[in-house]
């Protein structure tokens, strides 16, 4: 049992996080659930000054980043309440849950990491 809370903490990235998570509450919060991704190589080609990236291919591993998020999310749908929101391009997906919902997927191997979801507020 420790080493499964321990595992559950080195995937969590903000302190606040961690304290909600240990704690038994009804409140739900927004987080953002990273997900592991198959890895990538980006060919970059010298474009005056800046690097460009010219070619950008995925691993050749399993399936590509659209069926990681797919699997994470069909695995999200069944524990939560309201459906994960896929952030493609972030690879991750932000979803509204509990912290017994958090702790209920927060060890499977398809997660990378979880976090707050802060809003960002525009500039005054």
């Amino acid at each position: 049992m420790a080493t499964q809370t321990q595992t559950s903490m080195e995937k969590v990235l903000d302190p606040e996080l961690a304290d909600w998570l240990s704690r038994e509450s009804g409140e739900a919060r927004e987080i953002l659930v990273d997900a592991v991704l198959p890895r990538r190589n980006v060919t970059f080609e010298k474009a005056g000054s800046r690097p460009r990236a010219t070619r950008i291919e995925e691993a050749a591993k399993g399936g590509g980043r659209k069926e990681a998020l797919g699997q994470l999310r069909r695995l999200l749908e069944t524990l939560l309440d309201n459906p994960p929101v896929v952030l493609e391009a972030a690879g991750a997906l932000a979803i509204r849950a509990t912290s017994r919902q958090v702790r209920n997927f927060v060890d499977h191997p398809l997660v990378k990491s979880v976090r707050l979801n802060r809003r960002r507020h525009a500039p005054a």
